[in-house]
């Protein structure tokens, strides 16, 4: 009995004119002659639920488990810290000293880079390693300054100062790392870190090299001693320039501490540096999950890119209150970390102290660091973002298109700036994802008998091998038992052997393949190949469909007067088999256009309807669309006489597999009733074998024209029904929905078996 609710819904819904009920056009629950009785006569029997909207939400919106789990997350340290040894301690203390060592040096240089003072450099990186091990999933990550964020940050506040010269250079950093931090700390707690997989390789590595360039010669100035020009300017504005002033080249020296700063962030700060903003977040983003990846893969551990976009982002707003501008992972750094053998992101703590020393105890050691040697830290570190030769060779082997768009990034970098750069690479990149998806091309198959080698020996079903005939043929005796099907492209898009020649499936019945999605980008080209190429290997079932020249429609004019329109030697349109292999979601508009080219090929092959198969799904959620569309069942017996039984093909398998404890036990049972059977028992489990063997094989309906009866009681004779089968089966895929396959195979056979159901019928009359 239906609820309340249930019945004002479907109260409401007859008022609304929409139809709750019209996706049973079989009325699947009720076996005819024409549909299997495995739905009501097994206990294995499986329908397919659809899913619900509730269940959607459920899986979207977090339940208190699910908060809690999130919020333990947050702090990683707390799934490893109980069990921190002495150990992990020593590897944690040689690495974060060796770190030390170099980022007191590195961080004063790139605070050069940034136009502040080399103490700020100092703050970045205390604040950083020492914040990062809370939040950390990486054990190698050294957070701090590093030289092309440096960069950026010398950029913005070069601009700032000249705009707004009333904002100290200092304040402008620290605003910036504390929005920009703001920004990726939301992205992480949101938990969608996926964002960054939009970027390329091609792109990351383009920005690393191009800004390497960049930032490597703005410093052979500083190096040499060379003033009179600006170093910010486009790169090869800056080697002209060095170039001219060549004979000036001199000694220059050194720098001294200040006090950190607290940050001050207002709407004009804000305002100043908005247009810089973009390009900020972004490379805070890409050094650090990329770097994080690349030595997680080295290392054996996986990296949560949300989780290490809280920790960039909780670093950047709580470190400028120590004078701290923005700071993200450091390539060289982290490679000199994993090298000494960390063992725990604690690790960092350790280079914290180190850093505190610097800045506190050791002031004067610092203090006649001449500007050349920092140029010359800088110049050395930037030399491992630059990609190498042989690596642009292997991009070029893997992807010809990736290396112009690499090589797009670094001259825009070279001849622009670094955040032109990095906008060019990212928007060229996604162009060429968009381009990829909206032409993806379609795949019309072919079937393929194939058998499997070893050495010279012919693989059977158990695995063992036969002998292999000369000449590369196959005895006779192995082509037929030890093959099986497989499906290539009918025009050898894959590579495959040109002499190997794929097999039609049947005549007027064609398997097409989507090779990347299905979705509203490319749903029309896909559509639009897939009924040319039907349009020009078939014919119209009736030929007769235009009485009259004036009847045709103008843009299928027939030919030329005096001439005779004749495909005969062509097959009439049976059915379609879709492999949604390669898709995981539809939506509205790549339905809508699969609801119109099936009406259109309908109107083709009137006054038959074209049967559409569809396999491979892999998406619940995709069958539920596709079935709320009237995909997944046979055409209705009222608009097609003569498909009144149709022949449903089911693939069944073994529940639980070979190997499961109840096929097990039910084997031991079955052993010891055979021991207690007479010979004549012997010889019935004999044949219980032999069609336990078959038990796995798609059960097929043989639609007779006898009783009800008897139909029913041949059904329950066939071997995939068999009761006294040692092997329990269940078809694997709801019996609600016939039209949807497990694969290819079971599709074709679907497909052939109704095509010559239907030709069978005709040839009776239609009955």
């Amino acid at each position: 009995m239906a609820g309340t609710a249930t019945q004002i819904g479907h109260g409401l819904a007859k008022v609304l004119g929409i139809k709750l009920h019209y996706r049973n056009p079989q009325n699947l629950d009720t076996p005819t002659q024409g549909e299997s009785v495995y739905s009501v006569l097994s206990a294995d029997s499986f329908v397919e639920h659809e899913p619900t909207s509730w269940e959607w939400i459920q899986s979207v919106v977090p339940n208190g488990g699910g908060i809690l789990r999130w919020a333990y997350n947050l702090f990683p340290f707390t799934h490893w810290i109980d069990r921190y040894n002495v150990q992990w301690l020593y590897g944690d203390l040689v690495a974060g000293i060796t770190v030390g060592c170099v980022v007191v040096p590195q961080s004063m240089a790139y605070a050069k880079l940034a136009l502040l003072p080399p103490e700020f450099g100092l703050y970045s990186s205390f604040m950083g390693v020492l914040i990062y091990w809370f939040f950390a999933t990486s054990k190698d990550i050294t957070i701090g300054p590093v030289a092309v964020m440096s960069t950026i940050t010398g950029n913005v506040v070069d601009k700032v100062g000249k705009s707004h010269p009333e904002f100290e250079a200092h304040y402008v950093a620290s605003a910036l790392a504390v929005i920009a931090g703001a920004i990726i700390c939301f992205i992480g707690l949101v938990r969608a870190g996926w964002i960054v997989d939009f970027i390329s390789l091609a792109a990351i590595s383009a920005f690393m090299t191009g800004s390497a360039l960049n930032i490597a010669v703005a410093q052979v100035p500083a190096l040499m001693g060379i003033t009179g020009f600006s170093n910010r300017e486009a790169t090869y504005k800056v080697v002209i320039n060095i170039l001219k002033h060549l004979g000036r080249s001199k000694r220059d020296a050194a720098m001294g501490f200040k006090h950190a700063g607290a940050p001050q962030v207002n709407k004009p700060i804000i305002q100043s540096f908005a247009s810089k903003l973009p390009a900020s977040v972004i490379v805070l983003l890409i050094e650090h999950i990329a770097i994080a990846k690349s030595f997680g893969r080295v290392n054996n551990y996986t990296i949560d890119p949300s989780q290490e976009m809280v920790a960039i982002g909780v670093t950047n707003l709580l470190g400028p209150f120590l004078g701290a501008y923005p700071a993200t992972g450091s390539f060289s750094r982290t490679a000199i970390k994993s090298k000494a053998g960390v063992r725990t992101p604690f690790a960092g703590v350790i280079t914290a102290v180190v850093v505190l020393l610097a800045i506190y105890a050791l002031p004067a050691v610092f203090f006649y660091i001449p500007n050349s040697a920092l140029s010359a830290v800088i110049i050395h570190a930037v030399g491992d973002l630059i990609t190498p030769p042989n690596t642009v060779y292997q991009f070029w082997r893997i992807s010809p298109l990736e290396v112009i768009i690499f090589f797009a990034g670094v001259l825009v970098t070279i001849f622009s700036s670094i955040e032109n750069g990095i906008y060019t690479t990212i928007c060229v990149s996604v162009a060429v994802l968009l381009f990829r998806v909206v032409k993806a091309q379609g795949r019309f198959m072919g079937k393929v008998r194939v058998h499997s080698v070893v050495g010279d020996h012919v693989l059977n079903d158990g695995g063992k091998g036969s002998g292999q005939g000369k000449d590369g043929r196959i005895p006779q005796s192995d082509t037929d038992g030890n093959v099986r099907n497989v499906f290539l492209p009918l025009e050898h898009a894959d590579g495959s052997n040109p002499q190997i020649e794929p097999e039609s499936p049947y005549p007027g019945i064609f398997i097409y393949r989507f090779s990347e999605g299905f979705n509203y980008p490319n749903a029309n080209h896909y559509l639009d190949y897939m009924v040319a190429t039907i349009f020009k290997q078939t014919r119209r079932t009736n030929p007769n469909t235009y009485g009259k020249l004036g009847d045709r429609p103008w843009n299928d004019p027939g030919p030329r007067r005096g001439r005779v329109e004749d495909h005969s030697d062509r097959p009439t349109l049976k059915a379609i088999i879709l492999d949604f292999s390669s898709v995981n979601n539809i939506d509205i508009t790549s339905v809508q256009h699969l609801i119109d080219v099936r009406n259109q090929l309908d109107r083709y092959a009137t006054p038959d309807k074209v049967d559409w198969h569809l396999a491979c799904i892999n998406n619940r959620w995709t069958k539920r669309a596709l079935a709320s569309a009237g995909f997944g069942y046979p055409a209705p017996a009222g608009e097609s006489l003569t498909f009144k039984r149709w022949k449903p093909i089911f693939s069944v398998a073994e529940i639980g597999g070979h190997s499961s404890a109840a096929a097990a036990a039910e084997n031991i049972e079955n052993e010891k009733e055979l021991k207690r059977q007479t010979t004549e028992d012997t010889e019935r489990a004999s044949v219980s074998k032999r069609r336990a063997k078959d038990s796995d094989a798609i059960a097929k309906d043989d639609a007779s024209s006898s009783e009800s009866g008897d139909f029913v009681q041949s059904i329950k004779a066939s071997k995939a029904y068999t009761s006294g089968s040692t092997v329990r089966v269940a078809v694997v895929q709801g019996l609600n929905m016939p039209l949807f396959h497990v694969d290819l195979t079971s599709a074709l056979q679907s497909a052939i078996a109704n095509t010559e159901r239907r030709a069978e019928l005709e040839g009776k009359g239609g009955i």
